[in-house]
């Protein structure tokens, strides 16, 4: 597999080394944020070996590293189902919802029509340091809802909750 370093890939890569605020949980004020990234985000091994073992992320474009991230999100969230957005997803409390880089802005725009009422629910929008559209759209989003967002360099992860107030982090992964 090649690795093909696009302009938009290379700034991404640059803007986020440079611009890192908090790493390692370092000044993060929330319980949630801290929690998560001390207890899924920085940790290599997964949490649960058996959590999504029948999702199939390498067909999704989604490396080990990430597949690892997203299985720990999953348990330390305690999140009781994971989907993958497609046309015909409806949102449901106590869900992870995966975006795949496939996935076309109608679908998206649709989702995100029908989840403004839900309760503990989380989106990750993967390979987001693909396209520069692709990461306006995530901002986009976060700024009409209600949520907790985190920018990795890699993916863009939005936590809708009750109790959570509108803070957005950026982070090394």
């Amino acid at each position: 597999m090649s690795f093909k370093l696009t302009p938009f890939r290379l700034y991404s890569k640059l803007r986020s080394i440079s611009r890192i605020k908090y790493w390692r949980g370092h000044g993060v004020h929330s319980p949630f944020m801290y929690h998560l990234v001390r207890n899924a985000l920085m940790r290599h091994r997964l949490i649960d070996n058996t959590a999504l073992s029948q999702t199939d992320f390498k067909s999704l474009g989604i490396c080990q590293r990430e597949q690892t991230m997203i299985k720990n999100i999953y348990v330390t969230n305690n999140y009781t189902q994971f989907k993958i957005v497609t046309a015909d997803t409806q949102p449901e409390s106590d869900t992870l919802y995966l975006i795949p880089l496939k996935c076309d802005d109608s679908i998206i725009g649709l989702f995100f029509s029908r989840i403004a009422q839900l309760d503990n629910c989380g989106i990750i929008f993967g390979n987001t340091n693909r396209s520069h559209k692709r990461y306006n759209k995530c901002k986009s989003i976060v700024q009409r809802l209600n949520c907790v967002s985190l920018t990795l360099h890699c993916m863009f992860i939005i936590f809708i909750g009750e109790g959570l107030k509108k803070q957005h982090y950026r982070m090394r992964n």
